[in-house]
């Protein structure tokens, strides 16, 4: 069995500094709002944006700050030579994120509008992209990526038809 230290207040501050507050290959067109005042709380454990609580944000909000932490930390460990699995499964990070009008979750708030704004989705899908040769990224979500994507790769649409292309993750057990 496997035992882990708790990771020190200081390496939680250095972590946010290095990773979260990196800068972008585009000169931070397009960066998540008010990115460089990204702290992380000790009291909840979480990431705050300017101040809010990542659990105070939509839902939108809190999943693209859930996967970009989680990114970072892949990042953070990578430049410093800690250990980390190199793999990361993502579970629909941009599905709450979406048109207004469309959403079965109801209206966006305030700041899953100004997210919108940013071309946040493209931005996402290239940043991984950027990171093939750092670590693998499964991403599950409802949706294609933005056809502006700069990079290809892999898609695995699963139909939910037997008949049709791959059924889901695992195969059908076919009888008889």
């Amino acid at each position: 069995m496997f035992e882990f230290s708790p990771i020190p207040c200081t390496a939680q501050s250095d972590f946010i500094s290095a990773a979260w507050h990196r800068e972008s290959s585009d000169g931070g067109k397009g960066r998540t709002p008010r990115a460089s005042e990204a702290q992380f709380d000790l009291a909840t454990s979480d990431v705050t944006i300017g101040g809010k609580e990542r659990a105070d944000s939509g839902k939108g909000v809190k999943a693209i700050l859930h996967a970009a932490v989680n990114v970072a930390l892949l990042l953070y460990c990578g430049e410093r030579n800690l250990p980390h699995p190199g793999l990361i499964v993502l579970d629909t990070p941009l599905l709450t994120y979406r048109e207004p009008l469309g959403s079965k979750y109801g209206e966006l708030s305030a700041d899953e509008v100004e997210l919108q704004r940013t071309g946040l989705a493209t931005r996402f899908y290239d940043h991984l992209a950027s990171l093939k040769d750092i670590g693998q990224f499964i991403v599950i979500e409802n949706e294609d990526p933005p056809s502006d994507v700069a990079k290809p790769m892999p898609i695995e649409t699963f139909t939910a038809n037997p008949d049709s292309g791959r059924y889901g993750l695992f195969p059908l057990k076919r009888t008889g």
